[in-house]
């Protein structure tokens, strides 16, 4: 069954495109409550403050009430991060000095050429794989998981809906069972003529 058929019944559905700009504009670490309920509202990140407090978003991730494309972000995040640290790592072993050649002055590398070689070919790999993550094959990534949360958030919404009418109906069943009830002790106390 297509979302246009199982959707198209229920009043007040979102269109996908909202439900997409919304979770895209709320994707963000400024819409992230890592210790308390989403409410809609970025947080200002001016200030040193601010930026403490962007810091430890990022370091906490979304919390407990985060959605799947907060959590698609901050995971795309904590990767890009984890190549920069490796990165740095590399290039902080090839620039280790031993010491420096008396002769020539040129300095002396810790590592082994075996070594350096080794260093050079995982860098190079670990660019490779940061540029994917921020090219074309990181930027399909999160678009399937934004595809993927607006088909979550309609699924909800429906059987949010489903879970309203239900209860309707069930109040209604109610009433009208008591209104017979009610009707029935009329009718047996009227006087018959």
């Amino acid at each position: 069954m297509n979302d246009i058929d199982e959707y198209a019944d229920i009043p007040g559905m979102p269109s996908d495109s909202d439900i997409r700009a919304e979770l895209v504009r709320t994707s963000g670490p400024a819409f992230w409550r890592p210790t308390g309920s989403p409410d809609g509202t970025a947080t200002d990140f001016t200030g040193e403050l601010g930026q403490k407090v962007l810091a430890a978003r990022h370091a906490l991730g979304p919390g407990p009430n985060g959605t799947d494309v907060q959590y698609a972000v901050w995971e795309h995040e904590q990767a890009k991060e984890a190549l920069d640290a490796e990165a740095r790592r590399i290039m902080s072993a090839l620039t280790e000095v031993r010491s420096y050649d008396p002769v020539t002055g040129e300095a002396i590398s810790m590592a082994s050429p075996t070594k350096v070689k080794a260093l050079v070919d995982r860098l190079a790999v670990v660019q490779e794989d940061k540029a994917r993550l921020e090219g074309e094959p990181g930027r399909l990534a999160l678009e399937k998981k934004v595809d993927e949360a607006v088909r979550n958030t309609k699924a909800l919404f429906r059987n949010q809906y489903i879970a309203d009418q239900a209860k309707r109906l069930a109040a209604k069943i109610a009433m009208d069972e008591e209104i017979a009830r009610q009707a029935a002790a009329y009718g047996k106390s009227r006087p018959k003529p």
